[in-house]
């Protein structure tokens, strides 16, 4: 499944996998033609003829985690376009364990892995004039990171626009997850958009003043953001 968000900056549109709902994300860029991918899950022919109808080549593929929902495809698309899989450093190994999550969880599905283009707090690339920038957000995952491109925030499974991103998946540190999510807080500011790795598209203030149970999670009183 696709929809065009016209919200935000950025021309952006969802691919909504089967395996666990997982967004996809395909990014037109400033250059003709141009994109890039968040997340590809492993719906990998919906994303193909969603690229040749859109008539877009992935120049690069961005991962906001490491769990086997969010990198499915990732390989396949990576043979198909020659495009690097940028990953957190510290997800390669929960990444590397895919394939032994989805026999535990009984998935018909097999993880090949890419060759991956690890990253660490602080990257930044330069995608036709507009910075991408990875801000590591460590406890859904250790390696998870928002994903931050003009006024969007791909924010995988760190923050949902509704309800929380606790997931059943190894690898998961409640604790750490409620600093990362304070950390960034102020991120969510009227002029940008949440992205998540799961759910509803919403601006990101909404999230920020709507989502209780987000709030509640992180020791948050609702009229602090009034």
């Amino acid at each position: 499944m696709l929809r065009t968000l016209p919200l935000g900056g950025e021309e952006v549109y969802r691919v909504v996998n089967e395996v666990l709902s997982s967004n996809s994300y395909i990014c037109r860029t400033a250059v003709p033609g141009d994109c890039f991918l968040i997340d590809p899950g492993f719906d990998v022919e919906v994303i193909l003829s969603e690229l040749a109808c859109l008539e877009l080549t992935p120049s690069k593929i961005y991962c906001t985690h490491g769990h086997f929902d969010h990198i499915g495809c990732a390989a396949l698309l990576q043979k198909t376009f020659c495009s690097p899989v940028f990953l957190h450093s510290a997800d390669l190994k929960i990444a590397r364990s895919s394939n032994f999550l989805l026999k535990a969880f009984r998935f018909p599905y097999n993880v090949i892995q890419p060759d991956f283009s690890l990253v660490e707090e602080g990257f930044e690339d330069n995608l036709n004039g507009t910075p991408l920038r990875f801000i590591h957000t460590p406890g859904h995952t250790d390696g998870s990171s928002i994903i931050e491109y003009g006024t969007s925030l791909f924010t995988g499974d760190t923050i949902y626009s509704r309800g929380l991103a606790l997931s059943r998946l190894p690898g998961g540190k409640p604790d750490l997850l409620r600093r990362s999510i304070r950390h960034v807080w102020n991120l969510l500011s009227e002029d940008r958009i949440v992205f998540p790795g799961h759910g509803e598209i919403l601006p990101a203030a909404l999230v920020r003043t709507s989502n209780h149970a987000l709030m509640n999670f992180i020791g948050l009183d609702p009229l602090e953001n009034d």
